[in-house]
């Protein structure tokens, strides 16, 4: 579902380039993830790559705090944000995994995959200190780390958190 490739308003966001939109970017983001859900089943499991909340709450946040995003904007996306918990919270269960990786693992995934901009090890330690907290204030999240691990294991931990084996 994510697609950080296919979002035409990235370009920019590591190297602070001034073509960065912050604000359409985040739109972009919330807009795909609200497209899934609308497409998906009610009555199944839905399996989403990312949080809708860490696009808002970890992602807009940040921007928000380097000033890439204006107050406005941010809570024009919390708003978007809460209609789409709305719907979501129509489901009858609902984990969140995230997964975790540090810093030199993180940017050297990102480079490996041929990502063009990659953040700094500062940033991404920003990242990840905000997906900490946000799974910390929901019961129903964990953390799951990835590093030094095969994509099997991690797969194996997730299917016994959300009950899915």
């Amino acid at each position: 579902m994510e697609d950080v490739a296919g979002n035409p308003y990235l370009k920019g966001v590591y190297a602070r380039s001034p073509s960065f939109d912050a604000r359409a970017s985040q739109r972009w983001f919330l807009a795909q993830i609200a497209d899934f859900v609308e497409r998906s089943n009610d009555s199944s499991t839905l399996l989403m790559d990312q949080d809708p909340a860490a696009e808002v709450r970890v992602y807009a946040h940040l921007m928000r705090e380097d000033e890439l995003l204006s107050r406005d904007a941010y809570v024009e996306l919390l708003t978007t944000l809460a209609a789409l918990e709305s719907r979501l919270g129509s489901r009858q269960q609902r984990v969140t995994i995230y997964l975790d990786a540090d810093e030199v693992t993180l940017r050297a995934r990102m480079i490996a995959r041929g990502d063009r901009e990659v953040p700094t090890e500062a940033w991404l330690r920003r990242v990840r200190m905000s997906f900490a907290e946000l799974s910390d204030r929901n019961r129903n999240s964990r953390l799951v780390r990835t590093e030094g691990r095969d994509v099997d294991s991690v797969v194996d931990d997730i299917a016994d958190l959300t009950g899915l084996r």
